[in-house]
């Protein structure tokens, strides 16, 4: 058994594909399973959550000042929102889109 397991990951090793940034419509399918209560969907919801809260503390004081009571999950309704609101940018960079929707919504103050 140990064996196969072994044969398996090697093989997916081989065989991945080259990695891609998301897109902003890959967010919108992540979104839209986030919101899902499907059980299948709990996954994909999961990555768009994940990837949404890395973005928001990955700026976090550089261009992105939420209060502190803000939810992890309001930042991801405020990203699913934008991004219904922009299918026109759904092609761009998922990061960026993530960056733009919330320093729209809690831009850091000038000093």
């Amino acid at each position: 058994m140990k064996g196969l397991a072994q044969i398996i990951l090697m093989a997916s090793f081989f065989s991945a594909n080259s990695a891609s940034a998301a897109t902003g419509k890959d967010l919108v399918t992540w979104g839209n399973a986030y919101e899902s209560k499907n059980v299948v969907d709990q996954f994909t919801g999961g990555s768009f959550f994940g990837y949404v809260s890395g973005v928001a503390d990955s700026f976090n004081g550089v261009g992105i000042c939420p209060p502190d009571n803000v939810t992890y999950g309001q930042l991801a309704s405020i990203t699913l929102k934008y991004l219904r609101n922009n299918p026109e940018e759904w092609n761009k960079d998922g990061s960026g889109l993530v960056y733009e929707s919330l320093s729209a919504v809690f831009p850091c103050k000038k000093t």
